[in-house]
């Protein structure tokens, strides 16, 4: 989705992680319509890749793959969440209860910035 789409380049997609991590699916129709990427990193969990079909948006499918990463990770015994969000999207994860820290930097041209988020109320 992020290559196609979003003009990033493949070398920079695939980054050889995949195996290490946990993947959360949202399947429409047995079509996969969303994604999640997830890394256990102790008390903290990484949350990155995460996207969402163009044509599904608005339906509140981030929000579920958000809920479920929240879930999953709070049962694992995670206390926080950490993203790094593109600028366009911050809102929508502010939405999820993550807080920005930090200035914006680029990532893969697009610019970015990292936002947290307590697991405390899961």
């Amino acid at each position: 989705m992020f290559v196609f789409e979003q003009g990033v380049p493949l070398a920079d997609e695939v980054d050889g992680q995949d195996a290490d991590a946990l993947h959360l699916v949202a399947v429409a129709r047995g079509r996969v319509v969303g994604t999640v990427r997830l890394f256990d990193e102790g008390s903290r969990w990484r949350l990155t890749r995460m996207a969402i079909d163009r044509r599904q948006r608005g339906l509140g499918i981030g929000r579920v793959l958000i809920a479920h990463s929240h879930a999953r990770a709070a049962r694992e015994g995670a206390a926080e969440m950490v993203l790094s969000a593109q600028l366009g999207a911050r809102d929508f994860y502010a939405r999820q209860g993550y807080e920005a820290t930090g200035g914006a930097y680029l990532d893969a041209g697009i610019a970015h910035v990292t936002m947290r988020r307590s697991l405390d109320d899961v």
